[in-house]
């Protein structure tokens, strides 16, 4: 630091004066620093703030920001740079400035112009490279100035266009609250900068430099604007896991609550939903003269309108009870119920009735994968009967296959999502690995192969953040003996 008392009175009081008149820039550009600080930490800190957005802002204040404080001679000074240098790095930021600004109104409009505003950030990146290349070229700042400063008018126009026109078809986020805001903020900024670039055209005469008070209005708007959104999403967020949560534990409550014991069948059940909820669903029944008979059913789709649709499908088993030891006619009544009131969706399923008395297995399916039956005494089986899937045509007809069972046999009902679940290279894991996963655990128990052959599943398709399918696996073992 130079010690005051050592220069001339002249250059002290020029020092002094310099001084003040960068403590506006300065404290501003300190200003805007904390504006992107904060949406910067905010990013960091939750991974659903790092969007486009935020990006845009970030940016847009760090580098107008950076612009104020460059040229002021408090900051060549402290940094060591010579006036021409400040104004290189001045020109090079002015060109680049437009391209986070339209980032972040690339979030604010509505989607159907977002294909528009990517192409005009492209055309921005452009004139940015050939904008720093002709200073560089011409050994001179703000060569393209002018041109600039058109381009910044015709994007401003195009954004409150598209601004008016989204209002007017009633997006309520930009006509209410932090939409009026940011849209009142916008319209103090972009005067102030349509004032000083007329200016700086010499289309009006001189005028105070009045774009940094408009910026600082806009930005206190739009930070406002893009973190307050972030954290109504989080608590939408937050409110939606809880709703799912809760959606959970009902579907949960329609899933068996015990696995059935059975002198002669051991039964074994796995369940993994893709996501929190999921449209596989399964269910035992108890007949009154000791059969077991065992639905599996898979709602097309994923998530919540499938979960809804296998609440449905409950429904209609509880609804034709009287019928499940006739897999056909039960199939045929469930498939009336459902037609019709499951908007557009269907079900495919497949039920079985075992019978301990006379070893066999009876069944009916629509349009399901084919049981699977594994047997120490002979080569495996696939057993299927199939029809129309459920809720598509309300006359459809279903007919009924029998296959004799001896001790020792094991017959899966299984999802789609088992056989279906893909690798790296896109190759399912497929009926033949499942057979081959079930052989080679015949000495574990029916619980412990099921498991196996889940696990078996999973790591076929370990290659994703989740599964891509709901899986639904029940292995029943016969274990009286003949």
């Amino acid at each position: 630091m130079i010690p005051m008392g050592n220069l001339d009175p002249t250059l002290e009081l020029q020092f002094r004066s310099a001084v003040r008149g960068d403590l506006f820039p300065f404290a501003l550009s300190v200003v805007l620093l904390a504006m992107s600080l904060l949406g910067l930490t905010i990013a960091v800190a939750n991974r659903r703030a790092r969007t486009v957005g935020m990006a845009g802002f970030v940016l847009f204040a760090l580098l107008y920001a950076m612009r104020l404080a460059v040229v002021t001679f408090t900051f060549r000074l402290v940094a060591g740079l010579d006036r021409s240098s400040a104004y290189y790095a001045s020109s090079f930021i002015t060109y680049v400035i437009p391209l986070p600004a339209t980032l972040f109104w690339t979030e604010v409009v509505d989607q159907r112009w977002r294909t528009l505003l990517s192409r005009v950030a492209w055309a921005q990146l452009a004139f940015a490279i050939v904008g720093i290349g002709a200073d560089f070229v011409n050994r001179q700042q703000f060569s393209l100035l002018k041109l600039n400063e058109t381009a910044v008018i015709l994007a401003s126009l195009l954004i409150i266009v598209i601004l008016l026109l989204d209002i007017q078809s009633g997006r309520m986020e930009l006509a209410k609250g932090r939409g009026k805001i940011l849209i009142s903020a916008f319209a103090v900024f972009m005067t102030a900068v349509l004032i000083d670039n007329l200016t700086g055209m010499g289309i009006v005469s001189s005028l105070p430099h009045i774009e940094p008070a408009g910026l600082t209005i806009f930005l206190c708007a739009a930070g406002y604007f893009t973190i307050s959104r972030v954290f109504e999403n989080e608590r939408r967020l937050i409110s939606l896991n809880s709703e799912m949560q809760q959606a959970w534990q009902i579907q949960s409550g329609l899933l068996p609550q015990a696995i059935p014991q059975l002198p002669g069948l051991t039964v074994a059940a796995c369940y993994r939903p893709m996501r929190a909820v999921a449209g596989d669903f399964y269910a035992f029944e108890l007949l009154p003269d000791g059969r077991l008979g065992v639905l599996v059913g898979d709602v097309s789709g994923h998530g919540v309108p499938a979960a809804l649709v296998a609440s449905m499908l409950k429904t209609a088993l509880v609804m034709n009870r009287d019928f499940s030891s006739r897999p056909a006619e039960l199939m045929a009544r469930m498939n009336r119920a459902l037609c019709g009131e499951i908007g557009g969706q269907f079900v495919t399923a497949a039920y079985a009735v075992f019978d301990r008395e006379q070893k066999t297995l009876t069944y009916a399916g629509a349009g399901h994968p084919p049981l699977l039956k594994v047997s120490a005494r002979q080569d495996p089986t696939r057993l299927e009967e199939n029809g129309l899937p459920l809720g598509l045509f309300a006359h459809a007809v279903y007919s009924e296959g029998v296959a004799s069972l001896v001790s020792g046999d094991r017959v899966l009902l299984y999802s789609d999502g088992l056989v279906e679940a893909p690798n790296a290279a896109d190759e399912q894991f497929g009926a033949d690995r499942a057979i081959a996963v079930l052989q080679r655990s015949a000495t574990m128990t029916a619980s412990e192969a099921a498991k196996e052959l889940l696990r078996s599943s999973s790591e076929w398709e370990a290659h994703g953040d989740e599964p891509s399918d709901d899986t639904t696996i029940v292995l029943v073992e016969v274990s009286a003996p003949d």
